[in-house]
């Protein structure tokens, strides 16, 4: 059996990103923009009612358009994977301009863990804004992921991660999937 260093490295990241989301939120930091207005902090979530039920059904391979793809450079197939509490899917990428070295997007779709429930491998919990989805970016796995975690309800989240060996891109290219994914979540 060949060995393939890249997949074993984004099924780990997805793995850690997946294993570390999972407990309590430490108190962050000033609030960055991405993409949208701003809302008020005490604002109701984004979307109140069941979307709880909806992100169950949700497979997060199918969050991605071909258009999108295209937008993040995604050139190789779909990694579906399950775990107890979350449903992911991973893609590499390999010709995007923002991370030259390549890197591993990652989607998690959290049913039942809201935003507060991200757990930061430095602690660090970055309020974000990204269109109308109030959020958190984060780092995981011995900070080799990036993630921003965009809540659906006060229960559940949606979380869109960069990781790889490019200190550098792993946060622009979360932060751009995000701004792109966005605007088609609950």
């Amino acid at each position: 059996m060949t060995a393939h260093p890249a997949k074993a490295l984004a099924a780990t990241a997805l793995l850690a990103m997946a294993l570390t989301s999972c407990a309590q939120q430490v108190p962050g930091t000033p609030v960055a923009l991405m993409g949208g207005a701003p809302q008020d902090s005490k604002t109701a979530p984004s979307n109140p009612g069941g979307e709880s039920d909806d992100l169950a059904s949700l497979d997060p391979c199918d969050l991605l358009s071909e258009t999108t793809k295209s937008a993040l450079h995604v050139d190789g197939a779909p990694e579906p994977r399950k775990y107890s509490h979350v449903k992911a899917c991973g893609w590499t990428v390999h010709d995007d301009p923002l991370v030259p070295s390549g890197y591993h997007l990652g989607i998690a779709v959290y049913p039942e863990k809201g935003i507060d429930d991200a757990v930061a491998t430095d602690g660090v919990l970055t309020p974000v804004q990204v269109g109308r989805h109030r959020g958190v970016q984060y780092f995981g796995a011995g900070k080799s992921v990036c993630s921003i975690a965009l809540e659906v309800t006060a229960t559940s989240r949606i979380d869109i991660s960069g990781s790889g060996n490019d200190d550098a891109g792993r946060c622009p290219a979360a932060e751009r999937a995000a701004r792109l994914i966005e605007p088609d979540l609950p």
